[in-house]
């Protein structure tokens, strides 16, 4: 898993990793500088903080200025504050990056991640999970995608549709990496090619080390 590629990483440089869970309502300024003040320098950031560490940054980089999400935060001595980056967008552009420019591509679901998966897919045709419908092109008009990039996780899909049963994709693309995935269901049942979200979240999170080693945490 990502957590396991990011403990590897802290302990070759002998230092301490921790998974710590945080509430919408704990994920605050005062609190991370808190952490800092015990020893947090820099953090991986999860769903769905991101938007909230977006905004309590001192600095941002250029994509996740664009997107106002951070998903990657280090502390800066001169600015007495956090940077933050964004590594979902390339991890992402990774995951998609064999789907050619001919192929019809749904996106099934996303919500706060469409913004980003707009940059690295601007041709494809993005759909509401929960109802269903097409929001990027015209609803009423029927197209089969040959690929279904799939943004819906287990704990949503009971209050989500599954895509049009006319629908005879060649492959379905998702995010989710967990044996659990609604996006795996869904290939099984169609007996399709199926690739879990596994290589972008690698992929993120190496660029995330990237980033930790350049600033010589």
């Amino acid at each position: 898993t990502v957590l396991r590629q990011h403990q590897e990483f802290f302990a070759q440089k002998n230092m301490t990793s921790l998974a710590i869970k945080m509430s919408v309502d704990e994920f605050t300024k005062d609190n991370l500088l808190a952490l800092h003040v015990i020893g947090l320098n820099c953090a991986a950031i999860t769903s769905p903080h991101k938007n909230a560490a977006f905004h309590i940054c001192s600095e941002v980089d250029a994509v996740a200025q664009e997107l106002e999400s951070v998903n990657t935060l280090i502390w800066s001595e001169k600015l007495k504050g956090w940077r933050g980056a964004n590594t979902d967008l390339k991890g992402f552009s990774d995951l998609v990056s064999e789907i050619s420019e001919m192929d019809e591509v749904a996106v099934w679901g996303g919500g706060g991640t469409r913004e980003m998966m707009k940059k690295a897919l601007p041709q494809a045709r993005y759909y509401s999970a929960r109802t269903g419908k097409c929001i990027s092109h015209d609803a009423d008009e029927f197209v089969n995608p040959d690929v279904i990039v799939w943004a819906v996780g287990r704990s949503r899909q009971d209050q989500c549709q599954w895509p049009d049963p006319l629908w005879k994709p060649k492959k379905v693309i998702d995010l989710n990496y967990t044996e659990d995935s609604p996006g795996l269901e869904y290939a099984k049942n169609l007996n399709i090619e199926y690739e879990s979200g596994l290589k972008m979240f690698k992929s993120q999170a190496t660029a995330q080390q990237n980033l930790f080693q350049a600033t010589n945490i």
